[in-house]
C-alpha cells in the first residue's frame, strides 16, 4: 500500500485488507439516508427506523444501484454478554442512564424540545422495560441471534459510555 500523508506525518495501513472496508454512513434523518446512498457504501442506524430506510432504499434505486433490500430486522439496540446478568445489569444502568439523558439534552438543545424514545424521561425501569437494551447470558445471546434470521442486524457495545473497558 502507497504511503500517504495525514497531519504532515507519512503512514501507511498494513497489514492491507484482503478487501476494502465499507464506508458506512449513518444517522436518523431521511437526508442522510439519502446522501448515504449517494457517498457511501452503505447505510446504518441503530435501530433504523423505516421512516429512514425507505429514502435510502429510493435514492438507491434512482441512483441505479443494487437494491438493499427490505428494512432488517433490528434488536436491541444494545447487548451485554454475560455471565450473570442481574449483576451487569446493576453495573451497567447508570452507563446507559447517563448516555441516553446525553442524547435527551443534546436533542433539546438541538431541536428546541427533546426528542427520541427516553424523551419523557429516563429511568432504570424505562431502559429495561424497553428491551432495547439487553444483558443476556451467551446461551440468550445465541437464542437471539438465531431468532433474528438470515436478514438482520446485531449491535454489540460492549464500550458504553462509562462502563469498564476491563468488563468489556
Amino acid at each position: 500500500m502507497e504511503l500517504y500523508e495525514y497531519e504532515g506525518r507519512p503512514c501507511q495501513v498494513q497489514p492491507v485488507p484482503e478487501t476494502p472496508m465499507p464506508l458506512l454512513l449513518g444517522a436518523n434523518a431521511p437526508a442522510v439516508a439519502r446522501a448515504a446512498a449517494r457517498i457511501a457504501d452503505g447505510f446504518l442506524v441503530p435501530p433504523q427506523s423505516p421512516r429512514v430506510r425507505q429514502p435510502y432504499r429510493d435514492e438507491c434505486l434512482k441512483l441505479g444501484k443494487p437494491d438493499p433490500g427490505e428494512y432488517s430486522r433490528q434488536r436491541p439496540t444494545f447487548l451485554w454478554v454475560s455471565e450473570d446478568p442481574e449483576r451487569d445489569w446493576h453495573r451497567l444502568t447508570p452507563h446507559i442512564v447517563h448516555v441516553l439523558e446525553s442524547h435527551v439534552r443534546w436533542t433539546e438543545s438541538a431541536y428546541g424540545k427533546p426528542t427520541g424514545v427516553y424523551a419523557g424521561g429516563v429511568t432504570a425501569e424505562t431502559i429495561r422495560a424497553s428491551g432495547k437494551y439487553q444483558v443476556l447470558t451467551p446461551e440468550q445471546a445465541v437464542t437471539l441471534i438465531g431468532d433474528l434470521g438470515d436478514h438482520s442486524s446485531l449491535y454489540l457495545t460492549p464500550l458504553m459510555g462509562g462502563a469498564d473497558p476491563r468488563r468489556a
